[in-house]
């Protein structure tokens, strides 16, 4: 009978903060550093989103000048145009100045429009670094919390 009375005491009995505070404190322990691990992960993550919006914040203010440039450059373009146009005295200068124009707007054209999706792809680039590094970071994490 003693073994069936050893059997039920160690079953029934669970330990509990009276009869185990050193239970209690390592739960409770481990249950802070639980939140504090994932609130430290959610604040990494919100630093990471948090730089990728200033570069793009700013990248959108660079492009935006740009193009803002880009149509100034045009307007001014247009009125040298427009000034060459008024000075053509024959019908033959008249077209060999209206073929430089176009030959010359086109070019700007390709160059210009080759300047802003270059800085667009910049652009991109620069905001996917912070959220890249930390994403995999974040698999290193995880990878390295479920291997122990």
């Amino acid at each position: 009978m003693t073994a069936k009375k050893n059997f039920e005491a160690t079953t029934w009995s669970t330990p509990t903060a009276e009869t185990s505070p050193a239970l209690t404190f390592t739960v409770g322990h481990a249950a802070v550093s639980a939140f504090f691990d994932w609130f430290g992960f959610g604040v990494r993550n919100m630093d990471a989103m948090t730089k990728s919006g200033t570069i793009l914040a700013r990248g959108v203010r660079a492009l935006d000048n740009a193009s803002l440039g880009v149509a100034l450059m045009s307007v001014e373009h247009a009125a040298a145009a427009a000034k060459g146009i008024s000075e053509c005295r024959t019908f033959a200068d008249l077209v060999g100045v209206g073929n430089c124009v176009v030959k010359l707007g086109l070019g700007r054209m390709v160059e210009n429009a080759r300047m802003l999706s270059n800085m667009a792809l910049q652009v991109a680039e620069d905001v996917s670094v912070p959220l890249t590094r930390r994403l995999s970071t974040a698999l290193d994490e995880c990878a390295a919390a479920s291997a122990t």
